[in-house]
């Protein structure tokens, strides 16, 4: 993998060439396969079409979480960089992307389209977090590599929520991290946000008296918005999601016992 995750070539420096994507994997030397994660990929009008020119063959992997877990996660992670403020029902009335970027059917449509379903690894945050093991084994399974064991470090989370135990050290380490990717330090950077040690310096881990929550009121609202949503998804992947996330279904779904994935 890239020394940082979060490229953005085929969506944010498409500009900038071949070459500066190459470099990003100038320390993979016998490896089998190389990749990269950018989550903007999937969202992005561009990147697919770019995808597929630079690799038509490319083996491509999506996680797919429960819309509502989602859209609040995304909305702690804001709230935690200091990009917003105010409760997660204002957030929701005028950011329109903390909905949107829930509704994956509209954005899993045209890379369905470009690319054989046997090249796009879909999963589901679900089974990442209750069965770390099988999970890569699937991500294994679909590179077409042996399975590789994981140490105990990767059956915990990684980046629990967080928030900053001074707000001026969190700014400058976001500030100095950007100086790093500006100046092409990409081992150094990628090092620095791994590092535990560095993370439990600028940040505490949300306890439970200072965890933002959201209203029952509001729940129901915005489940009941992704609702078709949902539903729009299972019937593209034939996977039993509404049933895995718990959504109603308001009209008849078409969804094959062969193709539903079992919960792990």
């Amino acid at each position: 993998m890239t020394p940082v995750k979060g490229l953005y070539f085929f969506d944010h420096h498409f500009e900038k060439g071949w070459q500066w994507y190459l470099e990003h994997f100038a320390e993979a030397s016998t490896e089998k396969i190389v990749g990269e994660i950018s989550h903007s990929y999937l969202y992005s009008s561009v990147a697919c079409e770019q995808i597929a020119e630079m690799d038509p063959n490319i083996q491509l992997m999506v996680c797919l979480r429960e819309p509502m877990d989602r859209a609040f996660s995304m909305y702690l992670d804001g709230i935690r960089n200091e990009k917003w403020t105010g409760s997660f029902e204002q957030r929701c009335g005028d950011t329109s992307e903390i909905f949107e970027e829930g509704c994956y059917a509209k954005f899993l449509q045209p890379y369905l389209d470009r690319f054989p379903r046997d090249q796009i690894h879909i999963t589901l945050f679900d089974d990442l977090k209750h069965d770390p093991e099988s999970y890569a084994a699937g991500v294994c399974d679909a590179l077409g590599i042996s399975h590789l064991p994981l140490g105990a470090r990767m059956r915990t989370k990684v980046m629990p929520a967080c928030l900053p135990r001074n707000k001026q050290l969190a700014a400058f380490s976001k500030q100095m991290s950007q100086t790093c990717r500006r100046l092409g330090w990409k081992k150094l950077r990628g090092r620095v946000k791994r590092s535990r040690l560095v993370r439990s310096l600028i940040y505490r881990e949300v306890a439970d008296d200072d965890r933002a929550t959201v209203s029952p009121e509001a729940r129901a609202e915005l489940k009941q918005l992704f609702t078709p949503e949902v539903q729009r998804l299972e019937e593209l992947l034939g996977m039993n999601l509404c049933d895995r996330w718990g959504y109603e279904r308001t009209h008849k779904t078409l969804v094959s016992r062969k193709t539903c994935v079992p919960y792990q």
